[in-house]
């Protein structure tokens, strides 16, 4: 079952019942890493809750900007499948040739694509993402499971081996991560369909 933009940018509108359950999941207690999956929740049922944005904000800054617990809270919060690959919602505006490496992914592969939105821009980015991945046919479900989540910028440049299996870029970084480009859908759908990446 694909839930594109889940759990952070639904592709649908917000209902009452949404925000009702966003509201239930800030009630929540528990320690900081809990409270943290609780905000990324309650922003996957409505992601204009600024209350739930604020805490999201927060709880990241206590960790330190965690590269890892950011994606980490993401991932869990979206039941993401084993392999996951992180793009940027900055990078795939200016690039949009970049969702065609995005595209060789299917419903049917064991990967999640992450698409990372800068926080402070996420009201005015969804919108944008959400028009380039229909008009480039990846809001079907036939498409890649996706997950778009707000995240600082520099949280993204500090990832470290083994955060997720590659990143889709035009600006290949340094470090063990595979990077992959607008003409390498195929070779990295070969590397995250792998047994071994997806169970990673």
């Amino acid at each position: 079952q694909r839930s594109a933009g889940t759990p952070y940018a639904p592709l649908a509108d917000v209902t009452e019942a949404d925000r009702e359950a966003a509201e239930r999941e800030l009630a929540a207690g528990g320690r900081e890493v809990e409270r943290l999956f609780a905000a990324a929740r309650a922003i996957g049922h409505d992601p204009s809750c600024e209350p739930a944005r604020a805490r999201l904000r927060a709880l990241l800054e206590r960790f330190g900007g965690d590269a890892a617990a950011t994606i980490a809270a993401a991932a869990r919060a979206h039941d993401a499948r084993p392999a996951l690959v992180l793009a940027e919602a900055d990078e795939l505006l200016a690039a949009p040739e970049l969702c065609d490496a995005i595209a060789a992914i299917g419903a049917g592969d064991p990967v999640t694509v992450a698409i990372a939105i800068d926080d402070a821009r996420f009201a005015e980015l969804v919108p944008a993402l959400e028009v380039l991945l229909a008009g480039r046919g990846l809001d079907g479900d036939e498409g890649a499971d996706l997950l778009a989540f707000p995240c600082p910028p520099a949280v993204v440049q500090q990832l470290p081996e083994g955060t997720v299996a590659a990143i889709v870029t035009a600006t290949p970084r340094r470090g063990a991560i595979p990077c992959f480009g607008a003409a390498d859908g195929a070779a990295l759908r070969e590397l995250v369909a792998r047994p071994a990446v997806a169970a990673a």
